[in-house]
C-alpha cells in the first residue's frame, strides 16, 4: 500500500530556514531552473506542503491580492503560485492533493486565481478559465 501524503499549511514566517531551502530546491527541480528570485517576491505567502515519509514532495503557495475589474469593487483574491511536484513523484496525485487542500483553505476569499502554463490540468480540478 502506498503511503498517504501528509498535507500541511503554513505561513512563510513560521517556516524554518531548512524548510524554506527545501521548498526552494523542490521548486527548482520541478521547474528545471533556480527560482530563488521569484520566491523572494511573494509578500506573506501561505504554503501548502505535501510530504511523504518526511520528504517534501509537492508544494503550492498563495498570496493575497486585490483584483478589480473596471468600476467594480475590488475582490480579495488568493493568488496561487509555485505549484510544483518533485519530478520523481509526479503523476501520483500529489499536486491534486495540494490543490484540493489549497482550495479548501481559500474558501473565505472572494476569488481564487492563478495563471497556469497548462490550464487543462487545473480545469479538471474545477478551476475556470
Amino acid at each position: 500500500m502506498k503511503p498517504l501524503p501528509q498535507i500541511t499549511v503554513a505561513q512563510a514566517d513560521g517556516l524554518s530556514i531548512g524548510l524554506h531551502a527545501e521548498i526552494r530546491d523542490l521548486c527548482a527541480r520541478a521547474y528545471g531552473e533556480q527560482i530563488d528570485h521569484l520566491l523572494a517576491t511573494f509578500v506573506n505567502p501561505t504554503h501548502v506542503l505535501a510530504s511523504l515519509e518526511g520528504a517534501l514532495v509537492s508544494h503550492a503557495l498563495w498570496v493575497t491580492r486585490w483584483l478589480q475589474q473596471a468600476e467594480r469593487l475590488p475582490l480579495r483574491s488568493a493568488y496561487v503560485e509555485m505549484v510544483a511536484t518533485d519530478p520523481t513523484y509526479q503523476k501520483r496525485g500529489l499536486a491534486t492533493a495540494v490543490m484540493s487542500r489549497l482550495a479548501n483553505e481559500i474558501a473565505q476569499y472572494d476569488l481564487g486565481a492563478l495563471c497556469p502554463a497548462r490550464p487543462d490540468v487545473y480545469s479538471r480540478l474545477g478551476w475556470d478559465f
